[in-house]
């Protein structure tokens, strides 16, 4: 639920601040992904990596549009 800070309503631009944490797995997010309407939303992704299965190799979602991907901290 986004709102509108009352400060820079009266201009074209708008800061909008998240209002709700909502935990999801991997696999919830990549469907919203998938399936959502287009538009642009920044998101963290917090996460922990609790096995690492060797024989299947590994991969990522990376946005082929800006070539964001993930970034360790």
């Amino acid at each position: 639920l986004p709102g509108v800070d009352p400060d820079q309503s009266g201009s074209s631009s708008k800061i909008v601040h998240a209002q709700k944490i909502e935990p999801m797995t991997v696999s919830e997010l990549n469907q919203f992904v998938l399936t959502a309407d287009p538009h642009i939303i920044e998101f963290l992704c917090t996460a922990k990596v609790t096995e690492i299965q060797l024989d299947e190799g590994w991969s990522y979602i990376g946005c082929s549009g800006c070539s964001k991907k993930l970034t360790r901290e």
